[in-house]
């Protein structure tokens, strides 16, 4: 099952023929992110680098040309169609209704980096094939 194929009917704002990444996989790295908990763009990039197998072969994400660059996750989002975007988040999150969503939520030790008070944490979400 394709999770992130609604995402493939938004409107693509971006110039055809120059873009490095797919729509579809920035949409779904920044909603992976978001839900594991992602504050800002270096995290999302983090994060992507450190799930990128898992990107690629759990959810089937191409990624061939790596995860994009924190400009391209700031600007995507800022030049999508929000209407669009709410309708087709609002029509996924419908058709996950009554579905059991597995999410597994580690701290990872010894990751605190210095001056800060929380570790570094890695989350993962699978929604089991029906």
């Amino acid at each position: 099952m394709d999770y992130f194929a609604s995402f493939t009917h938004l409107t693509n704002p971006r110039v055809q023929g120059r873009c490095l990444h797919q729509l579809v996989d920035v949409l779904a790295l920044l909603l992976c992110s978001a839900l594991a908990g992602c504050y800002d763009l270096l995290e999302i990039c983090d994060y992507g680098r450190a799930q990128l197998a898992f990107l690629r072969t759990e959810l089937g994400l191409p990624f061939a040309n790596g995860i994009p660059s924190e400009d391209t996750l700031e600007r995507l989002p800022q030049r999508l169609n929000p209407k669009e975007l709410e309708q087709t988040l609002r029509a996924r999150a419908g058709s996950l209704a009554r579905r059991q969503l597995c999410v597994n939520g580690k701290e990872n030790r010894a990751t605190t980096p210095a001056g800060q008070l929380r570790a570094s944490e890695s989350t993962t979400v699978v929604l089991p094939k029906s």
